[in-house]
């Protein structure tokens, strides 16, 4: 762990962490440090890409380190965000790969006491995108078989212009 984190000098833990990603971009430890950084300097997407390279670097190595706790922290994140959903997800993750850990079991029951209020906007949301999809997925399948017809149109009429001009003897 970086020295400045534990210390709880975040901007120092901030540099320090930068830099280590430049010099070791492949090490999983150095991006959950960075993350952590990010963290508890309430920057949280910086946060969660950090997490999510963090996540990609160990599950490449096929290791499980860190892994729990980067699903963790990407809920604080969330969370801390206002995204309920993606929040209750991340701890979800967290605890399908450590089932004992403590702090998510309690967060997950913590999130499951908010009124469906909190969820109303993020069913909204996801409505309108099904909707988006439908309307563009339509509009494509429409194109789709109009072009279908124009070629099969065109070959047709290819067919009987040559049979109109072959002589039948």
């Amino acid at each position: 762990m970086n020295m400045s984190l534990f210390r709880g000098n975040y901007e120092e833990a901030l540099e320090c962490t930068k830099l280590a990603t430049l010099c070791a971009p492949s090490e999983p430890s150095v991006w959950y440090d960075h993350g952590l950084s990010f963290l508890f300097l309430n920057k949280w997407q910086q946060a969660i890409e950090s997490f999510d390279t963090c996540i990609f670097l160990v599950e490449r190595l096929k290791e499980e380190t860190y892994i729990a706790d980067c699903w963790f922290n990407k809920g604080i994140c969330f969370l801390s965000m206002g995204d309920f959903p993606n929040a209750y997800s991340s701890y979800k993750k967290a605890l399908k790969m450590d089932p004992s850990f403590k702090e998510v079991q309690d967060a997950i029951k913590s999130i499951r006491k908010l009124p469906d209020v909190f969820f109303t906007e993020f069913k909204d949301t996801m409505d309108n995108l099904f909707i988006q999809y439908d309307e563009s997925l339509n509009e494509i399948l429409t194109h789709l078989n109009e072009s279908y017809l124009n070629v099969t149109l065109s070959d047709d009429e290819k067919e009987i212009s040559e049979i109109r001009n072959t002589p039948l003897f």
